[in-house]
């Protein structure tokens, strides 16, 4: 049998098996090796993906455990919010009948105001007229040497005291 070309054509890759010749040329090795290569890069590719696919997968986990009590304290928070919603929305009522109410008493307590008021001025101009009542009778009686009857005195639409 013929020698064996040199080791290093086939070295101690699967080509051998692969090919079944002995003598395989360097551009077909050189094709086999860059495919080997791109193979393994692929391989290193894909278990880096792998890898990083279970932590993801592992943090997933653990997020979803958090969730079903998160979620419960969630659905706890709105029935506790609808319930100060509603409770919120009566006081709310309750404070704008009350407001209606307080504005209708501070209209009647103004127009009260303004009536005491007016009334307060009347009584003082008939205090007036009261107390110089006398007066004015006494001076009547001098200019006139007669005693007049006091009700002849005050104006005619003046009620006497």
């Amino acid at each position: 049998s013929p020698s064996p070309r040199p080791r290093r054509w086939w070295g101690d890759c699967p080509l051998r098996s692969l090919t079944g010749r002995l003598h395989v040329n360097v551009r077909e090795l050189a094709l086999i090796d860059l495919r080997e290569k791109h193979r393994a890069s692929r391989e290193k590719h894909r278990a880096s993906r792998e890898k990083h696919r279970a932590r993801r997968e592992k943090h997933r986990a653990r997020r979803e455990k958090h969730r079903a009590p998160r979620e419960k304290d969630r659905a706890r928070r709105e029935k506790h919010r609808a319930s100060w919603e509603k409770h919120r929305a009566r006081r709310e009522k309750h404070r704008a009948s009350w407001e209606k109410h307080r504005a209708r008493r501070e209209k009647h307590r103004k127009h009260r105001a303004s009536r005491e008021k007016h009334r307060a001025s009347r009584e003082k101009h008939r205090a007036s007229w009261v107390c110089s009542e006398p007066i004015i009778l006494t001076i009547l009686r001098e200019r006139e040497g007669t005693s007049l009857p006091r009700s002849s005195v005050l104006p005619r639409n003046r009620r006497r005291l």
